[in-house]
């Protein structure tokens, strides 16, 4: 039998908030003789109180809310059941079967005031079924109420009961609950909580690549933007720590012609912003800005002129002297597309290296870099797609290059013969020198599964971590960042029935467990997460929100770490 409750993290006492325990205290008079002993001090409860029930509809709920409005808060058990307690977000598994209730309420009283954003019911997979209720909220001494409804976005419905009372809200579902989770913190939001979610457009789609935040905590995100019409203009967009953009964007590229390839962002320690996209006719563009997005320091054009070269959102990365490394495809006269890497100087973006193919096998189809990283060495890491002339199917390829001259430490290709073809979307490393690399492997009738690999230094395999959301359609992992410790936060899509692509993020803890999954449903078609960050208390992820008419335009959220 499953867990009545299965909490995300440990039930603790919130900070600041004693708990009393009542202790009987034996009183002697002068003459010895013996007094009364006090009667016990009831425990101080601190948690949120999470009830179920199946009420019919709207009237039936109005007078639920009277009914609990009269007796201070405290829900008629003949209605109600009581399915456990928490601190902060937590998971709610009730052994009530799917069907018989459709009603969620959290109740908190005087002890302690609760914050609640969200409740998101749950698939088997943990994935996100609804993100919203069916109606209005119910509640009492509940300030904002209605912010208690939707995605989690750092509003909050505020809980604060009065003297011997208990606040209280709850909701109707229009869907058969199995497992939801109450999105609730009390003094402070906890791992994996949104502190806030923002989203920008200027009028029309745009598609978001790469993103890197600079010392003071600014989002630079790259966007193709198609505002104007026809061709695309390749934006460098700054959202400050507040969630507010910092306009105008910067164009790096007007009237982009290229339909594929994407762009990306790197930052270095100085704060200089560096670009990598695919412009023109499919083009490499690569460019330094001074730190801000200041000056051109300087801006160059690759250009294999034989063939479209390309780009992609995680591509570039800079290492300690700032030098820049861009890996990417390069068109040639008879291999399609074939993976490329070259490294640029900081001062003015000479040529220091460049690599080529022969890759592991020799590779005719059209394959290439999608990721570049560096790690404390300056070691430069890559991860793509290669042909296998072994099963002739398209797997996951993953290099470490040394950073001075770019030649290969060591390669591995690794997939399972299966299609769509496996391709790896983003690399990073910890500082103990694994490799890290994110992306997908078809699996048939599965379709595609995202994927976290882990390297050993030496370029060993040393975990492969899979997911798949139950669905028998895509999930993909686009991006990752990697902690000192090894701690890995990955972000991409997972795509559900009746919903199409949901915004996906995980934290894995150093030995590859499952810390907490977050996913989000706009409620009109795809959303993806495209880029992941992380920096002090906050991980910051970039993506992209389907719009009810039809737009895709900028979405940020920011997560607690």
């Amino acid at each position: 039998m499953r867990p009545r409750v299965a909490a995300l993290v440990l039930a603790l006492a919130l900070p600041g908030c004693d708990v009393a325990v009542g202790v009987g205290l034996a009183l002697s008079g002068r003459d010895g003789g013996s007094s009364s002993r006090s009667a016990a001090v009831p425990p101080v409860d601190t948690t949120y109180h999470v009830w179920i029930a199946q009420i019919p509809d709207a009237a039936a709920a109005s007078a639920q809310e009277a009914a609990l409005l009269a007796a201070d808060g405290t829900p008629d058990p003949l209605v109600w059941k009581e399915v456990g307690t928490a601190v902060q977000t937590a998971v709610f598994d009730p052994t009530d079967a799917p069907g018989t209730f459709n009603a969620i309420l959290v109740q908190a009283g005087d002890a302690q005031a609760y914050h609640l954003d969200a409740i998101e019911v749950l698939g088997a997979a943990g994935n996100v079924v609804l993100e919203s209720a069916s109606g209005p909220t119910y509640s009492g001494q509940a300030g904002a109420a209605g912010n208690a409804t939707g995605t989690p976005d750092g509003l909050t419905a505020d809980l604060a009961a009065g003297a011997g009372t208990r606040a209280f809200l709850f909701t109707l579902y229009a869907t058969a609950i199995d497992r939801f989770r109450v999105n609730a913190f009390g003094t402070a939001r906890a791992s994996g909580d949104v502190a806030w979610a923002a989203t920008w457009s200027d009028g029309g789609d745009e598609t978001t690549g790469g993103a890197a935040l600079d010392s003071a905590g600014t989002t630079y995100v790259a966007v193709y933007d198609a505002a104007g019409g026809g061709n695309r203009d390749l934006l460098l967009l700054r959202i400050d720590t507040t969630g507010t953009p910092v306009l105008p964007a910067t164009v790096v590229q007007a009237g982009v012609s290229a339909a594929a390839g994407s762009a990306s962002v790197a930052v270095h320690a100085d704060d200089t912003v560096y670009v990598a996209g695919t412009v023109g006719a499919g083009d490499v563009l690569v460019r330094r800005y001074a730190a801000g997005l200041g000056s051109n320091v300087w801006s160059l054009t690759v250009d294999s002129g034989v063939g479209i070269d390309r780009a992609e959102s995680n591509s570039i990365a800079v290492d300690s002297a700032g030098n820049a490394v861009v890996a990417a495809g390069m068109a040639t006269a008879l291999n399609g597309i074939d993976p490329w890497m070259r490294k640029f100087a900081a001062a003015n973006g000479a040529t220091l290296w460049t690599q080529t193919p022969p890759l592991l096998p020799a590779d005719s189809a059209s394959t290439y870099w999608h990721a570049a990283g560096v790690d404390t060495a300056d070691d430069v890491y890559s991860a793509g797609d290669l042909t296998s002339t072994a099963s002739g199917f398209v797997e996951i390829v993953t290099r470490r290059s040394a950073g001075a001259g770019g030649g290969a430490v060591w390669s591995d290709l690794l997939g399972d013969n299966q299609a769509p073809a496996d391709l790896g979307r983003a690399v990073g490393t910890d500082l103990a020198g694994n490799a890290y690399v994110a992306g997908f492997m078809g699996t048939g009738a599965q379709g595609r599964n995202g994927v976290l690999l882990k390297y050993l230094p030496g370029g060993l395999l040393a975990t492969l971590l899979t997911y798949d959301d139950l669905n028998a359609m895509d999930d993909e992992a686009l991006d990752l960042a990697v902690e000192p410790d090894g701690t890995v936060y990955a972000a991409g899509y997972e795509t559900v029935a009746g919903q199409g692509e949901n915004w996906w993020v995980r934290r894995y803890d150093p030995a590859g467990g499952v810390v907490w999954t977050r996913a989000y449903d706009g409620g009109v078609s795809n959303d993806r997460a495209t880029s992941v960050s992380v920096q002090g208390n906050h991980v910051i992820v970039v993506g992209t929100r389907t719009e009810a008419g039809g737009e895709t335009n900028v979405h940020v959220r920011r997560y607690v770490k």
